[in-house]
């Protein structure tokens, strides 16, 4: 808030901000001038602190209602957010959006997880496909991890979350297990650690089809 508040001078109609720190220099103390077109953009969330009012008078305020105002996002955004950051896959998006509606309504107020947390899950997810970790596996420890560690207070810390530990849908271990399968078969002299991370990345990008064989892949 201190280093935002020596901007206040240069906000001024026709003001500079004076660097009093460099001393005098020839006999002048060094000033910075904005550009004509200079504008500042400040982005404030009062969980973090706030911008002093003083700050905040000299320029046009606007407020963006989140979740927590009742503005929810439609299932379409959220499917689209998702399929932005590289979830292609249904199944994988009907599964992590669950969860998070699960995990939403257990918890209190203060812990509820936003729209953040569910596209956060989502890139753990992703990174953790193209590393070549297992499907299964994948899902359960980005929503351990995003979910469960992010917990602050020692009651939410106590919650079983059900959910969480629970099989995950058979659509999406059925299409696993069929996609190795299809993977085995087109490439059958990859190694095992290199046939997962195809079945992953197959998954992930919504490939439905068979995988298509490439001739000119194959190991070093």
């Amino acid at each position: 808030a201190s280093v935002l508040d020596r901007l206040n001078a240069l906000l001024e109609p026709g003001g500079v901000l004076s660097v009093n720190e460099r001393g005098v220099i020839d006999g002048q103390i060094p000033t910075i001038k904005p550009h004509p077109n200079f504008r500042l953009f400040l982005a404030m969330d009062s969980k973090y602190g706030e911008i002093s009012r003083a700050m905040r008078n000299r320029g046009v305020e606007i407020y963006i209602p989140g979740e927590v105002d009742g503005c929810t996002y439609s299932r379409l955004d959220i499917l689209s957010m998702l399929e932005g950051i590289g979830i292609r896959s249904y199944s994988i998006k009907h599964w992590l959006i669950s969860v998070h509606d699960s995990v939403k309504q257990e918890l209190p107020y203060t812990e509820k997880p936003t729209i953040t947390d569910l596209l956060r899950c989502g890139v753990v997810v992703k990174q953790q496909l193209d590393k070549g970790m297992p499907l299964i596996q994948s899902l359960q420890q980005a929503a351990h991890d995003v979910y469960l560690r992010s917990l602050k207070t020692n009651s939410s810390k106590k919650h079983e979350f059900p959910h969480l530990k629970q099989k995950t849908p058979e659509s999406i271990d059925d299409y696993s297990h069929r996609l190795s399968r299809k993977c085995d078969q087109a490439y059958p002299s990859f190694s095992k650690a290199n046939k997962l991370t195809l079945c992953a990345q197959h998954f992930v990008e919504g490939l439905y089809s068979d995988p298509v064989k490439v001739d000119y892949l194959s190991e070093s």
